[in-house]
């Protein structure tokens, strides 16, 4: 018998762009398996969104965020099986913010958790197919903010 789990997951992100291309991870788990995704993670209990960016940008990514502007929330909502049978009705809300990283050793290799490593992707080759729903708009968004 499939068991419904429910779940509502706030996460911190970071939209970083170089030139026509933007830092991604690719999906190891979770409903966005196998897809791009903006590195984050989930907010601890006892951190900001600031504290949670810088930690999630340095797990999935090996980068430090020097300077971060707010673009915004967005959310998404969905059911996807996990590996045991059952169900998970997934609420998902995110905080996004445009980020300038100092970049010295990018982590291409999987970080055992969430991430398969990190890898730069033109913003062109994005779409509804490859990438994580609820990031795909909020990458479009963050083109128009300027990191202050």
């Amino acid at each position: 018998m499939e068991k419904e789990i429910k779940k509502i997951y706030l996460g911190v992100y970071g939209v970083y762009l170089k030139g026509d291309k933007v830092l991604v991870i690719k999906k190891a788990r979770g409903p966005y398996t196998g897809k791009y995704d903006l590195p984050g993670g989930g907010l601890n209990f006892d951190e900001t969104a600031s504290q949670c960016l810088e930690r999630e940008m340095m797990e999935e990514t090996n980068t430090k965020v020097l300077k971060k502007t707010l673009i915004g929330i967005n959310e998404y909502q969905c059911q996807y099986p996990r590996e045991d049978g059952s169900i998970k009705d997934f609420h998902h809300l995110g905080v996004y913010y445009r980020v300038n990283l100092l970049i010295e050793n990018l982590k291409t290799t999987p970080d055992g958790q969430d991430s398969n490593g990190a890898v730069f992707v033109p913003v062109s080759e994005l779409n509804e197919k490859n990438t994580s729903p609820i990031c795909l708009p909020m990458i479009k968004q963050a083109l128009d903010v300027k990191v202050s």
